[in-house]
Parts: structure tokens; C-alpha cells; sequence
């Protein structure tokens, strides 16, 4: 069974493995998160588990994508469920839509990353 520490934007990248079409991020595929780091709790997502860390897309229980708008180090008793994070100090990684690659705060405003998951201009 494969397993990442990475998943898909779920405003972009919905009904995996199916890919939406480029044209449909009007924010500009500079600005809009395709894949990041998720968040993991080591007590929840247990090598055996599915629960919010399912295999590479098998799609289904959220293992796969994220909506969320906050990045957390990764840790016990973390709010991992939709959420970003890392086992980097303060930083978490994100590709974003035309290829290049950041690390972003975890003191990101959550304003901000909600703009940056939108393929659509607010």
C-alpha cells in the first residue's frame, strides 16, 4: 500500500484521479494551489489506517485532497482533518498550478491560503 504526505487541493483537483481542465482557473495558475503537505496526527494515522490518510488515490474518506485554510505542525492532537501541515519547523510545502513550488507560514492569514485554493477570482 502507497502512502503520502502529500495530497490535492479539493477546490482544483476534484473527483480524483480525474484532473480539471486548466482553462478553469481563472485566479491565475500562479496564484492557485494545486498539491500540498497535509496535516498528520501520528495517533490517528496509524501505518494500518485509512482514517484521513488513505493510500494514493483511492479517493473517498479525504486521505487524498484538503479544503482547509490552516497549516499545523505536524503532532499529536492537531486539527488534521481538511488542514495543511508539516514536520518542517514553521514552514509547509505547496505546488502551485503553473509548476513552481513554495514553503508557506504556518502564520499564513487564513484569508490569504483560502485565496490561494480558489481557481476561481474572488
Amino acid at each position: 500500500m502507497a502512502k503520502t504526505d502529500y495530497c490535492g487541493n479539493d477546490q482544483v483537483l476534484q473527483n480524483l484521479p480525474h484532473v480539471s481542465r486548466v482553462r478553469r482557473i481563472t485566479s491565475g495558475l500562479s496564484h492557485t494551489v494545486l498539491f500540498g503537505e497535509k496535516a498528520f496526527d501520528p495517533l490517528v494515522q496509524l501505518p494500518t489506517s485509512w482514517y484521513w490518510d488513505e493510500p494514493i488515490y483511492v479517493g473517498g474518506s479525504k486521505g487524498t485532497a484538503r479544503s482547509g485554510t490552516e497549516i499545523f505542525g505536524d503532532g499529536v492532537g492537531i486539527a488534521f482533518k481538511e488542514n495543511w501541515g508539516s514536520p518542517h519547523p514553521q514552514l509547509c510545502g505547496f505546488v502551485f498550478a503553473d509548476g513552481h513550488a513554495v514553503n508557506l507560514s504556518q502564520q499564513i492569514d487564513r484569508s490569504v491560503l483560502r485565496d490561494m485554493m480558489s481557481p476561481t477570482s474572488q
